[in-house]
């Protein structure tokens, strides 16, 4: 699991983005601290990252 911190560099966003994507749904975390610390499963975000850059591939 992947603190939220190391999630947003690994998809080139911050940390804020994060927390837009979790209130409207389009990523929400894998597990929740009781301190409210956010965790996200390593191989979803490398697949979201994957088809991040097909997306701006066939953008350009």
């Amino acid at each position: 699991m992947i603190k939220v911190g190391k999630a947003a560099k690994m998809l080139g966003v911050s940390i804020q983005t994060l927390h837009k994507w979790e209130a409207t749904g389009e990523l929400l975390p894998d597990r929740k601290s009781k301190a409210g610390t956010r965790y996200y499963d390593a191989e979803k975000l490398l697949n979201l990252n994957n088809e991040n850059e097909l997306t701006i591939g066939y953008a350009r």
